[in-house]
């Protein structure tokens, strides 16, 4: 079996022989967060969220669903993506990952990977350009805060998946 770097192996193993659904998908949509860029894992041909719903779809396909759009969700096109700027993709990607966890389709799958590969191209493309040194602070001090607010808004997102599952074990 992969050896994941992002999660353990062991507990996805379990997970998927125990077909514990909802901790599956909080693995692969972790990973997607972790690398949203889905750059290819070392000395693999794909990223450890590819591997990972390969695995899936051979050994629990009943996972996936059927796509249905989410409370007052629209459809994404490309241009509609290719239209925002940055702040706003990151938001987007953040968004479409919980959706996903919502609804986990292969669908969802496609949007998440063009919208990462997105950011990555516009977060080298903005690294790049020159900027004179007062320019620069500032530039550094926008990026800490746009970094940062997508780590906070996962780490929420994530307490309340648990709290969601916690509960919904409970019952």
């Amino acid at each position: 079996m992969y050896k994941f770097s992002s999660f353990n192996g062991d507990d996805f193993e379990k997970a998927i022989q125990e077909k514990k659904y909802s901790t599956l998908i909080s693995y692969v949509v972790n990973v997607m967060r972790i690398n949203p860029e889905f750059k290819n894992d070392k000395n693999q041909d794909k990223s450890e969220a590819e591997i990972a719903l390969d695995i899936l779809r051979h050994r629990v396909p009943e996972i996936f669903e059927k796509y249905e759009l989410q409370g007052g969700e629209k459809v994404l096109s490309k241009e509609l993506i290719l239209g925002l700027n940055l702040e706003d993709l990151e938001e987007c990607f953040l968004r479409q990952t919980f959706l996903f966890s919502e609804n986990f389709c292969e669908k969802r799958i496609e949007d998440i990977k063009f919208i990462g590969q997105e950011i990555a191209k516009r977060n080298t493309a903005n690294f790049s350009k020159p900027q004179n040194q007062n320019q620069t602070g500032q530039s550094n001090k926008k990026q800490k805060s746009r970094s940062l607010n997508p780590l906070i808004l996962g780490i929420a997102l994530l307490i309340i998946i648990v709290l969601v599952v916690a509960l919904a074990v409970k019952k």
